[in-house]
């Protein structure tokens, strides 16, 4: 589960920059409701040229109404390439551990 990133609107690591954040891969997007929402993974954010995912969630908590479950949706795997590996484990603390035990019981 993922403690600091993607928690939603007004909440973890990115709230003060992007107003919070949520791995558009793991939102259910009504396309109907909001049918301009996925061609803005095809943008980047000035101030993120990386974040296109940003740039989504950024546009749907401006124009669109949110409602969250409070669970888990999705499962994700640390990269050890990837270039902010270090500072997730670092930030992780303990918690990557524990994940660790996790992922090789299953």
């Amino acid at each position: 589960m993922d403690i600091w990133e993607s928690l939603g609107p007004g909440q973890g690591l990115y709230k003060e920059q992007f107003g919070g954040f949520v791995d558009p891969s793991s939102l259910m997007i009504n396309k109907l409701a909001c049918p301009s929402a996925p061609q803005k993974w095809n943008v980047a954010l000035k101030e993120d040229p990386m974040g296109a995912d940003r740039y989504v969630f950024q546009y749907l908590s401006r124009h669109h109404q949110a409602c969250g479950t409070g669970r888990p949706t999705s499962f994700y795997t640390l990269n050890p390439y990837d270039s902010l590996h270090s500072l997730r484990v670092q930030y992780l603390g303990s918690n990557y551990d524990e994940a660790g035990k996790i992922w090789g019981a299953l």
